[in-house]
């Protein structure tokens, strides 16, 4: 990249340079940016800092919870988490101590402004003007001595899809192959959710009166709304790093993993395989005293018997032939203050049960081969798909054990019980995907398709399904030709009666497709009316956030409407 940069600002042809990078380089040039170095800073002053930070009081107290969290994640990364206005002005910033301090020295610093027109080509910059996330990488920065620098940064969304600021995390180049676009991405998702939840508390709360904050868009033919911003603690908005879903059944399983998070006991998770236990678990472990600790995970299944104690409890050096010179450690010594993970512990055999029984009794360990003991200071989640009980009664798990592990449980719905997360899935995982933003919407018939499938794979196949849909598309929007046949084509009861009344006025159609592969009219007619029904259910009726719901645009929702006769109330 350093070859393509030296022969652009020659005015020679760069080679391999990504569409993104070259349009900024060339708006750099238009602007007549130093490609050397910055003479001319754009740094407010503190009285003007200080109110543009009363201005952005929302949006500050929505991000500080997901900065503090990325910031305990990134913990020794050598980086700077950083988030700033629509302006591009830098509003708050944090990190590990020795980068900010290399960082001060191209001013990525609170106050300063790193629009385009400033800064030449840099992540936050970038990103406003191209409205995506993006990547800049060592010499993609136009400016030379911003060329030490790796950011990624990604847009935070109103409601109405504009841009009302900046996440950013930058690191030093030679980090240069980490995959931080994606948790910028989820960050900058879980302040525009943090942002939505106090909106919400407000209208609650607070008499209509007064003009729409910029994060609220009124319904047609409603008042406007003015919403003072309660004194509430960071704590209570939703700080989750993975989990994603705002329905009432997440809500539900993420308060009461909040709960759990603050307690030291065992913990065993339950649920159908793919509905995220893994990530349940690491969010506990996030939320814990032990969050600066190892999350260590284990799938028991995955092992054969004859390796899984050696997994957990190491061995010591000449307990078996091919043992290692001086011993490995287990699973459990390496998650020393942090939280083990044991992950289908419905599959272990009745003596490693009871070897681990011991353990967990005991709070100590013996590694293979060895007689001493090693203190034990772990947390334990466990998870399973299987039933236990079952397994207990069968005499294939010991009772004692599942009472020291079940201590608490945490009960995980499959997606087809908790299809509200599907409109908060399938664009998160659009973003994942499609980083660059080529494919921006999804039309109303795909939402019905997938609100009228069982997901047997449950969120694991809907990331596969969305992955897939991605990769084939062939324009910005994935449309019901985009989806695999076994979704178009269900074989479960759909449970809706108004789906079936549907069918029944087609007597003649066989399965839920014609036989051009796409679903019958009257079908297709009620699923999608169901769907956007179900979108402005969600929003209050309010046009905007329904929309971007659907991820569609506000006139294609108007069309719909007016196609499928629902009226606004």
């Amino acid at each position: 990249m350093k070859s393509a940069w030296v022969a652009f600002v020659h005015g020679e042809e760069p080679i391999g340079v990504e569409p993104v990078i070259l349009r900024s380089w060339q708006r750099c040039l238009n602007h007549m940016i130093d490609y050397e170095r910055i003479a001319d800073n754009d740094i407010l002053p503190a009285r003007l800092l200080e109110e543009r930070l009363h201005l952005e009081e929302s949006l500050l107290h929505a991000a500080r919870p997901v900065l503090s969290l990325l910031f305990n994640i990134l913990k020794g990364c050598n980086h700077a988490l950083l988030l700033s206005d629509r302006d591009g002005y830098i509003m708050d910033s944090r990190g590990d101590p020795f980068f900010l301090t290399k960082s001060r020295t191209v001013y990525l610093t609170p106050g300063v402004s790193w629009r385009e027109t400033v800064k030449g080509t840099n992540a936050i910059g970038t990103a406003l003007i191209e409205k995506t996330p993006v990547r800049v990488l060592g010499a993609e920065h136009f400016v030379q001595e911003n060329h030490f620098l790796c950011s990624w940064a990604a847009p935070i969304l109103g409601p109405d899809a504009g841009t009302i600021g900046i996440l950013d995390i930058s690191a030093h180049a030679a980090l240069s192959q980490a995959r931080f676009l994606e948790l910028a991405i989820l960050g900058a998702r879980m302040i525009e959710v943090n942002l939505r939840l106090a909106n919400y508390e407000r209208r609650e709360t607070t008499p209509i009166c007064g003009s729409t904050p910029y994060f609220e868009t009124a319904a047609v033919g409603s008042p406007p709304l003015l919403r003072p911003l309660p004194a509430s603690d960071d704590s209570q908005l939703l700080t989750y790093p993975l989990w994603v879903g705002s329905g009432e059944a997440s809500r539900r399983i993420l308060q009461r993993a909040a709960k759990v998070a603050a307690t030291s006991t065992s913990v065993l998770l339950l649920g159908e395989s793919g509905t995220g236990k893994e990530i349940i678990a690491r969010h506990i472990h996030l939320l814990s005293p032990r969050r600066d600790g190892p999350f260590v995970a284990l799938n028991c299944s995955a092992l054969p018997d004859s390796l899984v104690e050696s997994e957990l409890f190491g061995y010591a050096e000449g307990a078996f032939t091919g043992a290692k010179r001086g011993g490995k450690p287990g699973k459990f010594e390496l998650a020393r203050r942090g939280t083990i993970f044991l992950d289908e512990i419905g599959d272990i055999s009745v003596k490693v049960q009871l070897a681990l029984l011991r353990v967990l009794q005991d709070k100590e360990i013996y590694r293979i081969g060895s007689g001493k003991a090693r203190p034990l200071d772990v947390r334990v989640i466990a998870a399973t798909h299987r039933n236990l009980a079952d397994l207990v009664h069968q005499g294939k798990f010991r009772l004692d054990l599942y009472y020291r592990l079940k201590v608490i449980t945490i009960d995980l719905p499959p997606l087809r019980e908790r299809l509200h997360d599907v409109f908060d899935l399938v664009p998160h995982f659009m973003a994942k995907f499609c980083p660059d933003g080529k494919i921006r919407q999804i039309a109303p018939e795909v939402y019905s398709a997938f609100l009228a499938y069982s997901w047997p794979g449950n969120v694991r196949e809907l990331e596969n399904c969305v992955e897939s849909m991605c990769a084939l598309a062939n324009g910005p929007c994935l449309t019901v030709e985009d989806l695999p046949p076994e979704i178009l084509c269900p074989t479960t009861d759909l449970g809706s009666q108004e789906i079936k009344a549907a069918q029944e006025v087609e007597p003649h159609t066989q399965s839920p497709l014609s036989s051009a592969g796409t679903p019958p009219a009257g079908l297709l007619r009620v699923q999608t009316r169901e769907t956007i029904l179900e979108a402005l259910s969600r929003s209050g009726g309010r046009i905007a956030p329904a929309a971007r719901l659907l991820g569609i645009g506000r006139n294609t929702l108007y069309r719909k409407l007016k196609e499928l006769e629902i009226k606004l109330h």
